[in-house]
């Protein structure tokens, strides 16, 4: 029986970008959402550490 397997696509080396090399997307707006959500954790702890104490 030959050998069915359609053949297999070489996978970019490490470190290779795979996303397009001026990409708004990846440029400005993941890291200002990774920002945004860092500083709302941060909200988030401080405020539930407050009501923790019972200072809120």
């Amino acid at each position: 029986m030959p050998n069915t397997e359609p053949p297999k696509k070489e996978s970019p080396a490490r470190g290779v970008r795979r996303f397009p090399v001026n990409s708004f997307l990846y440029d400005r707006l993941v890291p200002a959402a990774l920002i945004i959500m860092a500083l709302l954790i941060g909200l988030i702890v401080t405020l539930a550490v407050l009501v923790l104490l019972g200072i809120i």
